[in-house]
């Protein structure tokens, strides 16, 4: 594959990937996902260790800190790596809320009906911590480093055109991602949406892994003139 085509194609992954993990909607949908999250109280119903709405102020500011992590470790780690501990980081707190909704959420329900409520640790600060932990692995990597990579990886020749199909998909896939996200959670639950985009986390690491460049402290044109002198090598030779 030529590789005009192949960082084409890898941007475009990356971008789709960004809103497909899920960490934009879960910023957006914080304080229903808590509600849907918290543990039953024999009094209100229901019981967390933060109200909804602070728990939101809570993902904004670990997403703020994970941001600046990012902008450390980029070309310290590189982009790979991030992407991936990004990715496999995420789909865990996914994987950990939503065995906690599927497993633990029901006990504490059955404790409710028979008036015997004692709210653990682990039912008031899970929900809070997993999805802390995914926003904060989410800013570190994939919320911020295909930006960077997409540059990288697209050729001069293709960057202005490949740039805005990049974006648009980016805008497509947000609209489609946060208009799916509430149905999924009124149709099939918290639990099963939290293991899809789990799953979508650890399709693209395993994508990033097996085609994705490590790309720092390499030249933009790097790439691009490796394959010009390699075409006039070719023609020398003919």
């Amino acid at each position: 594959m030529k590789p005009a085509r192949r960082g084409f194609l890898m941007g475009m992954f990356l971008m789709l990937l960004n809103q497909t993990s899920g960490s934009l909607a879960l910023i957006t949908y914080a304080s229903s996902i808590f509600e849907l999250a918290s543990s039953p109280s024999a009094t209100t119903g229901k019981y967390s260790a933060l109200p909804a709405s602070i728990s939101s102020i809570v993902l904004a500011t670990i997403q703020l800190l994970g941001t600046i992590v990012s902008l450390v470790l980029v070309d310290r780690v590189g982009r790979k790596v991030l992407l991936i501990v990004s990715c496999l980081g995420m789909a865990v707190g996914y994987i950990t809320l939503a065995s906690y909704v599927q497993f633990i959420l029901p006990a504490d329900s059955s404790l409710l009906d028979r008036a015997i409520v004692v709210p653990s640790i682990t039912s008031r600060f899970l929900p809070i911590c997993s999805l802390s932990f995914s926003i904060l692995l989410a800013s570190i990597g994939l919320l911020t480093v295909p930006f960077i990579v997409m540059a990288e990886v697209l050729p001069s020749k293709i960057r202005n055109i490949g740039s805005t199909i990049c974006m648009t998909i980016v805008a497509l896939s947000a609209f489609a991602v946060l208009k799916i996200f509430p149905i999924l959670l009124d149709t099939i639950g918290l639990a099963a949406t939290m293991g899809g985009v789990a799953v979508n986390c650890l399709v693209g690491a395993t994508v990033v892994t097996l085609f994705l460049p490590e790309t720092r402290g390499k030249p933009l044109l790097l790439a691009e003139e490796m394959e010009q002198n390699s075409g006039s090598g070719r023609t020398e030779r003919v």
